[in-house]
């Protein structure tokens, strides 16, 4: 038996709105992935310039922690060449 021409227009119908449902919820799935990738975007801009503002941080702390380093060894060996001074004006004034 062979199929009319309604029946097969039918069929059609049926297989366009098919199509159209599976496109529609494709695209719905397609829009929350895109959302959920908008939103682990911004979530890592934020998380990198959290992590370049601490290494700012640390970079500053770590100047300071240096200059601090160099004062102390500028004392230390100013305090080293004051008691060298005073050795050797020691041994010049008692030899």
């Amino acid at each position: 038996m062979a199929e009319t021409i309604y029946s097969r227009v039918t069929r059609l119908e049926k297989a366009m709105i098919q199509m159209a449902q599976s496109q529609t919820k494709f695209q719905t799935r397609v829009d929350k992935t895109l959302i959920r990738l908008d939103n682990a975007m911004a979530h890592l801009a934020e998380v990198q310039a959290a992590g370049e503002k601490e290494m700012r941080r640390m970079k500053q702390e770590a100047l300071e922690r240096e200059k601090r380093i160099d004062e102390r060894i500028e004392k230390l060996v100013s305090a080293i060449g004051e008691f060298i001074r005073r050795q050797d004006g020691g041994q010049r004034e008692g030899g």
